[in-house]
Parts: C-alpha cells; sequence; structure tokens
C-alpha cells in the first residue's frame, strides 16, 4: 500500500499557528474516492498517527522517492521517519540546531535544515552527522531552496 501525508492546503505558516505535535497518514486513494462524499468519515482514513515530537511541528520534507518523511519541530530537532514500514517508524533524530527549525529539504543524501538559531545545517541522512554548519545569518533562516550540485 502506497502511504502519503495529506497535504493539502497546509502552509508552514499554518502549522506553526496551530502548533501541530503529530502527523496523520492517510491513503490518497480512499481519500480522492471519498472526497465530497456526504457518507465518507476522517477516521476511515487515518493509517497512523506519529506523536513522537515534544512540541510542534513546522515543517516537512519527503524524499524523492517518497520512502523517508523528515519533520522539524519547536522541539529542535528533526526527526526522519520510514514510511516503508507498517507501523511507519522513527529511523533517527538529528539534534544540534539550538531553536526551532523552521524549513527543511531533502537532496539526494542529504538533508538541509534551517532554523531560528540562524544557523543553516547539512546532515547526512544516513548517519546523522550534520556535515557543514552555515553561520553568520541575523535573523532566523525563513526558507531553503536547493538549486543542484
Amino acid at each position: 500500500m502506497i502511504i502519503y501525508f495529506l497535504w493539502q492546503s497546509f502552509s508552514n505558516s499554518y502549522l506553526s499557528q496551530k502548533k501541530i505535535k503529530y502527523i496523520s497518514f492517510l491513503e490518497l486513494n480512499l481519500y480522492l474516492s471519498n472526497m465530497g462524499s456526504a457518507a465518507s468519515k476522517r477516521q476511515d482514513w487515518l493509517i497512523q498517527t506519529l506523536d513522537d515530537h515534544e512540541s510542534g511541528i513546522n515543517c516537512m520534507a519527503l524524499s524523492n522517492d517518497n520512502t523517508v518523511l523528515a519533520t522539524g519541530s519547536d522541539d529542535h530537532t528533526i526527526r526522519l521517519w520510514s514510511t516503508k514500514t507498517t507501523p511507519i517508524e522513527c529511523l533517527s533524530v538529528f539534534s544540534g540546531h539550538m531553536d526551532y527549525i523552521t524549513d527543511m529539504l531533502i537532496y539526494e543524501n542529504y538533508l538541509v535544515s534551517g532554523s531560528a538559531d540562524k544557523t543553516i545545517r547539512k546532515w547526512e541522512m544516513t548517519t546523522g552527522q550534520c556535515m557543514f554548519i552555515c553561520s553568520g545569518h541575523e535573523a532566523l533562516v525563513n526558507r531553503i531552496t536547493c538549486t543542484g550540485n
């Protein structure tokens, strides 16, 4: 079964305003077949809830092959989740930022994260090691974009 996170119209600002502390995974095909149906019930779509973060989730990134989901939180950590397992399990926790995570992206085997601690960090996803810290910003890092190598 292919599992997707139903992102719908949520934005990073919506997530941080609502202080969401968990993520629910839904079967996309079931959701689409029930859209607009008065008989559809949200609890029928729920596959699993992930609630391991200690504080609100601010951002998420999904790997290109859809097998790894990364979540960044107010608890200053990033968690990697395997979407290949049932139930979905936490693969690792990246710690090192001194303030909440604002944005992240996955590029090849790396995760790049921005934080309110005014740094950008590049992580090796298989080992969880921080490979590089870009510091010197005068304010929090709002967005990260990767344009290639």
